[in-house]
């Protein structure tokens, strides 16, 4: 039965229950083992705090045995975050942008449907693969500072690999898949190319030397202009 202590304190045995609402959904008790709160039925259960820029924390013990408690959990009244600890270690806390992450994060899967920027490195190891799947362009960007750079690009329409400028996509290389040519480019214009026969170049082709192989093989060359150190 429920009796005041001389201290003061309203004291419940065990299985007895503070409850609230005319079907007792709300009941708070102990039943020997563990303490809760429970909404039994009705709506949602809210725990809320209504003094300006204050928090609310969920806390346990420390893992250290000595009945210490410390953080798992923050909602911060004074900045919209919600935090989450290990041990009172802050880990993971959201901001207006997205999240902020703390240390290693592992996931089975991620999928990203904006803009991901890493300030560190990205290590794929055991044996897994960078997969790029989407029916456009798809692309590896790589850029400092300034406002050009170069790109990694694979058109599914044309099923060919491409590295080109990033300002205006000006080509500089092309490897098809189907028919294995490669491409070399001068600000987007075909150079050199390469056929089963052996290399196709437009223009004009500078060497220090020209080797037509083994003696006696001979030589076939197709050209409008050789020319070369009087």
């Amino acid at each position: 039965k429920l009796r005041i202590t001389s201290a003061g304190n309203v004291r419940v045995p065990d299985n007895g229950k503070f409850v609230a609402g005319d079907g007792d959904d709300l009941q708070i008790y102990h039943n020997g083992t563990q303490s809760r709160i429970s909404q039994e039925s009705g709506g949602d259960l809210n725990i809320r705090n209504k003094v300006a820029d204050q928090d609310i924390y969920i806390q346990t013990d420390d893992g250290t045995g000595g009945g210490n408690i410390t953080n798992y959990f923050r909602a911060d009244g004074s900045s919209g975050e919600v935090q989450l600890f290990y041990y009172g270690s802050e880990k993971l806390s959201t901001k207006s942008t997205g999240i902020d992450v703390t240390g290693l994060t592992e996931t089975d899967t991620l999928a990203v449907s904006g803009t991901s920027t890493f300030e560190s490195d990205v290590t794929i190891t055991n044996d897994a693969n960078l997969i790029l799947d989407s029916n456009g362009p798809q692309k590896i960007l790589f850029k400092d500072s300034s406002a050009d750079g170069l790109e990694l690009a694979y058109y599914t329409n044309g099923d060919y690999l491409a590295i080109q400028k990033t300002s205006n996509s000006n080509t500089l290389l092309r490897a098809y898949r189907d028919t294995s040519q490669v491409e070399l480019y001068y600000n987007s214009a075909k150079k050199l190319e390469t056929t089963t026969t052996g290399v196709t170049v437009t223009g004009t082709a500078l060497a220090t030397a020209l080797s037509t192989g083994a003696s006696g093989t001979g030589i076939n060359i197709s050209t409008n202009t050789i020319s070369g150190p009087a």
